[in-house]
């Protein structure tokens, strides 16, 4: 068998009487198929009568019909992770946590809080029984006796620190001195200068404080005014303290030689810092005993002020007060939970784990997706209807559905659900967002499968109806068919309904049934 070039070589090779017969032989070919196609070639359609059913087709995929990604609301150190992917969950769920000690603890306290203030709160509501009326009298009689103790122990601590400096000053430090009672002290041992004249100074001043203060206690009883009195005393201690530190200074400055022995210097040194040292326990003692009673004082204040207060009992405006910081502290709380809560991820739906982004340990950022969940058994199907057809649609609208994992056997109904109004640009193509429900649940299903959709937009029974292919368009963009009348041709303008997807269109005016139409 000759090769392609090998036949086009010898078609070349013909003679030129060959190739005018080919033309002549295509020509009448032509001829008689044109011919058969012209206007003068004509067939008749018939106007019918049956059901139309209109259908818009479209492509989508199956998706779950619930599907989350969940965050942690706070920023935080991971501390749990309790499904793994794969695994089923249900609503409410405990997914993952952060570490939230310090908000837990907050929240107990709060809750504390909260206790006490409502526990107050009712007090007030219920009122004052007699015997916590009793109760608070023998509170008051004993906060009584305590500012008693307390002002008897003031005063003796007073006399204490008076005992206390009368033996420091003139059986310990006078026996440093020469005529130290009277108005020219004189240190028994040599010193520096300065620190000789500021120590027999500060012994002639002291003399003279010993003996007002001798003199002012001479009234001190419970019923003086004993801040005073603990105030001068106070001073006194001070000024006392301030001529032992400077005395000490000179001691311990001594040497031995022929007029003081070691053994003699080693004496003084011990009986002035025995005498400071009593000193220092005199004022420690003083503060302690003024603490108390301003404590005690303080504390009959109150019990007194309680016994007022159950005796008079709760007034509306105390009544409202409380319940203001009842409210403050149950929002106290509120405010804690829900910043536990921000620690903590939740399942909010039944179904399955499909996304697990984290690990114990790690630190995660505010509001970062690290968990996914989708419903375990509900799916449905999302495509996109371009503008041409979107008007032909509408909720609840009934469909049929393939999928392409189980071909055309496998037929599976939805029904729209959601039609989105803002358009959406696909390849260039205003389409709209559709959402299709599965009427029943299926194993079959599954996430991701691409569906073939045949939507029926409306479905018309009893209508007369033509094949689409015999309507005509006339200049003024009237729809026409040309009918025979009479055995003449004529010209009729229709008006149409529907289009079904087997090619017939509606003829809602303009013909009968059984009309004869002419299909050129």
């Amino acid at each position: 068998m000759p090769t392609k070039n090998e036949f086009f070589q010898k078609i070349k090779n013909l003679p030129k009487k060959y190739y005018v017969i080919a033309i002549i032989i295509l020509a009448v070919i032509g001829f008689f198929i044109f011919r058969g196609n012209g206007d003068d070639k004509q067939r008749a359609s018939m106007v019918e009568r049956g059901n139309i059913v209109q259908e818009v087709s479209v492509t989508g995929k199956v998706q779950p019909a619930n599907k989350v990604d969940l965050a942690f609301e706070s920023t935080g150190k991971v501390a749990g992770i309790y499904k793994e992917v794969g695994e089923t969950v249900y609503s409410g769920q405990m997914l993952a946590s952060l570490n939230n000690a310090q908000y837990q603890a907050q929240y107990a306290q709060a809750k504390a809080g909260l206790e006490v203030e409502q526990s107050t709160l009712d007090e007030l509501l219920k009122g004052i029984r007699s015997e916590e009326l009793a109760i608070q009298v023998v509170k008051v009689q004993n906060a009584e006796q305590s500012l008693v103790d307390a002002k008897d122990g003031l005063v003796d601590k007073i006399w204490d620190a008076f005992t206390k400096s009368d033996d420091a000053e003139r059986n310990r430090a006078d026996q440093l001195f020469n005529n130290p009672r009277r108005t020219n002290p004189d240190l028994t041992f040599s010193t520096d200068f300065v620190v000789e004249i500021e120590t027999e100074t500060k012994r002639l001043a002291i003399g003279e404080v010993l003996n007002d203060w001798s003199s002012e206690l001479i009234s001190l009883n419970t019923d003086s005014d004993l801040d005073n009195y603990y105030n001068s005393a106070k001073n006194k201690l001070n000024e006392l303290n301030s001529f032992l530190n400077i005395l000490s200074f000179a001691v311990n400055g001594m040497s031995a030689d022929a007029t003081f022995s070691q053994t003699t210097i080693d004496g003084y040194k011990t009986d002035i810092a025995t005498a400071r040292t009593n000193v220092n326990t005199a004022i420690t003692n003083l503060s302690t005993a003024d603490e108390k009673l301003r404590t005690a004082e303080a504390t009959l204040l109150l019990e007194k002020q309680n016994l007022a207060l159950k005796e008079a009992g709760a007034t509306p405006e105390q009544i409202k007060t409380q319940e203001a910081k009842v409210k403050s502290a149950q929002a106290n709380v509120n405010n804690y939970g829900a910043l536990i809560a921000k620690t903590i991820i939740y399942s909010p739906i039944n179904g399955i784990v499909t996304k697990v982004d984290v690990e114990r340990g790690e630190i995660i950022q505010l509001n970062t997706p690290v968990i996914s969940v989708i419903s375990g058994a509900e799916f449905e199907i999302e495509a996109n209807i371009p503008e041409a057809d979107i008007a032909k649609v509408k909720l609840e609208d009934i469909a049929q559905v393939t999928l392409d994992a189980y071909g055309d056997d496998d037929i599976f109904a939805v029904k729209i659900i959601s039609i989105e109004p803002a358009e959406t640009i696909v390849e260039g193509v205003s389409t709209y967002k559709t959402i299709f429900q599965f009427e029943d649940k299926s194993e079959l299903i599954r996430s991701g499968m691409t569906a073939n959709i045949d939507i029926i937009t409306e479905n018309k029974k009893d209508v007369i109806f033509v094949s689409y292919r015999v309507l005509q368009t006339d200049s003024e963009g009237n729809r026409f068919v040309e009918v025979t009348e009479d055995e003449e041709v004529v010209k009729k303008i229709v008006q149409t309904g529907i289009r079904g997807t087997d090619g017939k269109i509606e003829i809602l005016s303009g013909l009968n049934e059984g009309d004869e139409i002419i299909v050129k």
